[in-house]
């Protein structure tokens, strides 16, 4: 198993395999790290469903109002 050191975009340095680079895999140093750069890269998508959901009147689920549309009182 073959390992590169390499730079996060976050500036810390990690290890990963050369396999996985080549795949196109290992750009973040951690999870946190690669979601934010989905983030930045996709445009916020969790917010903007969010808001979304406000915008219907509800919590943005078929069933939040309850089982088979009965209320929660």
């Amino acid at each position: 198993m073959t390992t590169c050191q390499c730079k996060c975009a976050c500036g810390a340095t990690f290890t990963a395999k050369v396999a996985d680079r080549r795949r196109g895999w290992a750009r973040s140093c951690s999870k946190t790290c690669a979601a934010k750069r989905r983030e930045k890269r996709n445009g916020h998508q969790f917010r903007r469903r969010e808001a979304e959901a406000d915008d219907m009147g509800h919590w943005g689920h078929p069933m939040a109002s309850g089982y088979e549309g009965h209320g929660q009182s």
